[in-house]
């Protein structure tokens, strides 16, 4: 998807605060994916950021960022509702405040012919980008900060960096280096960043949750 880079480069004035990042505040750069048989949060993007109604719903909204070469991702997020305790490493409890998820480029020469069919049947379905790799750094409810852990319904590929949990809901800015967690989290240098995403989960619950991104910058 172009519309991302070309929005980018016409959303960078000079001196401003985050050229990279501007036009993440635009309704135009942002894709939702749904899951079929859930119902889909819904999401507002103004020049704010991006709030999150997640009531008995999981869904996200993608962006392209193929074109773009950055090391650092920041945000600033807070949330509003209660949301259980769950363990993000079982099935069925896998239910967030909110996520941001990196995706990196699809690089697995070696990979077995009956996965790489697979794979070949989900970019029919889903689009030539499918991603490869995925670093979703979490606010859990339970999971404490700092751990990691595979996604366990998409195995070693989808790792979950927990790095804010618990019910305190007041504002906080977060910075994460993908490159740098990629190469310490697969044990090797990192393909090119293709998407990033925000995700929110509460149907396994029925809880209601609003939480707002802001301030969303690269760098």
């Amino acid at each position: 998807m172009a519309l991302f880079a070309v929005t980018m480069a016409a959303a960078a004035p000079a001196g401003a605060k985050c050229p990279l990042g501007d036009a993440l505040h635009r309704a135009e750069a942002w894709m939702p994916l749904t899951f079929n048989g859930i119902e889909p949060n819904r999401f507002t993007v103004d020049g704010d950021g991006i709030v999150v109604n997640s009531k008995m719903s999981a869904s996200m909204l993608y962006a392209d960022v193929s074109t773009v070469d950055f090391d650092t991702l920041s945000w600033t997020w807070t949330s509003d509702g209660a949301l259980p305790p769950m363990d993000l490493r079982e099935k069925g409890g896998d239910d967030r405040r909110l996520a941001v998820s990196v995706a990196f480029e699809y690089e697995n020469p070696s990979e077995s012919i009956f996965r790489k069919a697979i794979r070949q049947m989900l970019e029919t379905i889903y689009g030539a980008n499918l991603p490869g790799r995925v670093i979703s750094y979490t606010w859990a409810s339970e999971n404490a900060v700092g751990t990691v852990f595979d996604n366990p319904y998409s195995g070693a590929d989808a790792k979950t960096s927990v790095i804010r949990s618990g019910s305190d809901t007041a504002a906080s800015m977060v910075t994460v280096m993908p490159k740098a967690d990629y190469r310490r989290l697969f044990g090797e240098d990192p393909p090119p960043i293709s998407f990033i995403a925000v995700f929110a989960d509460t149907d396994g619950t029925g809880a209601s949750v609003t939480s707002r991104l802001s301030d969303l910058c690269l760098r």
